[in-house]
């Protein structure tokens, strides 16, 4: 007679649960596995207000017919700026208009509500700016005969650093780097009408209101050495009168001042009233410095 072998299911049955417990493992693991998202910009830098900007990428591990949220980082917080649906291939495409003159912190993150672990996008920065605000207190004077000095007040720089103003003169431009501004070669006796206005990376801003100014003749006093002299209270070899040109000054009789150096400072070596100034003072010791002043006019400074 045949002896028939018993089977011990509770070992086959042990065995079982063990290659289910294994397999819910392997699974939860993949389905754990941390979530990557990429995510790149249209524009970069610093960008005009308005513009569009497209931000795109992809989700892996796939997770097509998802849902990725636009958010955007403002006063320590994360806040929703709109959402798109993961395709097929688990691929997004996000589009929005910067509307403000700031400076954008965007990011992409998968949204919940399907088991998935959430995923988050590295930050994506894009500065949104504007042209130059108008410069303002404008202020016009006069620093030659031929010349003007435009000073005014910085405007606001919208984002972008201002990088230089454009000067209007009489219809003809120039341009400076600062907030005063120097304009020669005008001409006197005619109304200039003047306005500036400021220039950044992104284009030119407005105008200042325009200022006027007449250019009028300014006085000015010229010396050089002269002709030869001799005086007995002076070298023979230096002394020469002093030429004095005259420009816009009033007539005759003139306040003339004649001023050295020689003792160490500016003093007077004559001082009255003459008919004509040129070549009235006389001079005679080298290496020491020279000037007039008539009508209280200061003349240029020569060296003898």
């Amino acid at each position: 007679m045949e002896q028939v072998k018993r089977v011990r299911p509770r070992r086959v049955a042990r065995s079982l649960a063990v290659g289910i417990v294994g397999a819910a493992l392997v699974a939860g693991l993949s389905a754990c596995k941390p979530i990557a998202i990429t995510a790149s910009s249209s524009v970069s830098g610093t960008v005009p207000v308005g513009s569009a900007v497209r931000i795109s990428g992809s989700v892996t591990p796939a997770r097509p017919g998802g849902t990725v949220v636009l958010e955007r980082f403002v006063n320590g917080t994360w806040s929703s700026r709109g959402t798109a649906r993961l395709s097929g291939s688990s691929t997004y495409v996000l589009d929005a208009t910067l509307t403000q003159v700031a400076t954008y912190e965007l990011r992409v993150r998968r949204a919940g509500g399907d088991g998935d672990a959430q995923g988050i996008s590295p930050t994506i920065t894009i500065v949104s700016a504007d042209v130059p605000g108008a410069p303002t207190n404008l202020r016009l004077s006069q620093t030659s005969p031929n010349s003007v000095r435009a000073t005014f007040q910085a405007p606001a720089s919208n984002g972008s650093p201002i990088q230089g103003y454009e000067v209007s003169t009489g219809g003809v431009t120039s341009y400076c780097g600062g907030t005063a501004c120097d304009i020669g070669g005008l001409e006197q006796q005619r109304v200039y009408d003047v306005r500036v206005r400021a220039f950044n990376g992104i284009g030119a801003g407005a105008w200042s209101p325009s200022r006027s100014i007449v250019l009028n003749p300014i006085p000015q006093v010229t010396i050089a050495k002269g002709a030869m002299t001799s005086q007995p209270d002076c070298s023979a070899a230096a002394c020469r009168w002093i030429s004095v040109q005259m420009d816009d000054l009033g007539g005759a009789p003139y306040s003339l001042r004649c001023q050295s150096t020689v003792g160490g400072g500016w003093s007077d070596f004559f001082s009255g009233t003459v008919a004509n100034p040129d070549n009235w003072c006389y001079f005679g010791y080298p290496g020491e410095q020279v000037r007039v002043i008539v009508d209280g006019v200061y003349s240029n400074v020569i060296t003898w």
